[in-house]
């Protein structure tokens, strides 16, 4: 114990405010789009966070503003799932897309949406807020030379 604990406190001590688990990131609903299976253990992460709600073809006509959910989760493999979602003002969602590697960039329906793409669900979230802000800012990659010589190598052939 040293002398200065004994001293009285000249700035009072403030409480760090108390974070609701609950409290979402931000005000919009999430729409999963799914181009792989998720599996059980994945969708009890999405469960612990919010009502996860999988969208289903009895919902064709139903739009997404009538459904209670904060995680819709909707594959895209499906035609009724893709008619759907391009009936919807998708402007009032987060949208992410979970996807394989391959994937990411390139295929025709990720360019088309814009969403955040992911490979995997995270698995280490605190609270609410904490997961959904990891859904939406997509992981920083460790630097790479062999893949920066290589995509330049590839960049320099393909312009000659």
């Amino acid at each position: 114990m040293s002398i200065l604990d004994n001293l009285p406190s000249l700035i009072p001590r403030a409480q760090a405010p108390v974070e609701n688990d609950d409290e979402p990131y931000n005000d919009k609903r999430f729409i999963v789009v799914l181009s792989r299976d998720l599996c059980e253990e994945d969708k009890q992460i999405f469960r612990q966070h919010g009502k996860v709600v999988e969208w289903k073809p009895a919902y064709l006509n139903v739009g997404f503003d009538s459904l209670e959910f904060d995680y819709l989760f909707l594959d895209v493999r499906s035609k009724e799932a893709r008619l759907t979602l391009n009936r919807q003002d998708l402007s009032k969602f987060n949208l992410v897309s979970y996807c394989f590697w391959v994937q990411k960039n390139t295929d025709e329906f990720l360019l088309q949406l814009k969403p955040v793409q992911i490979t995997s669900i995270p698995q280490h979230a605190i609270n609410r807020k904490d997961f959904e802000q990891m859904l939406l800012n997509p992981k920083i990659h460790a630097p790479s030379i062999a893949k920066s010589v290589f995509l330049r190598v590839a960049s320099l052939c393909g312009s000659s």
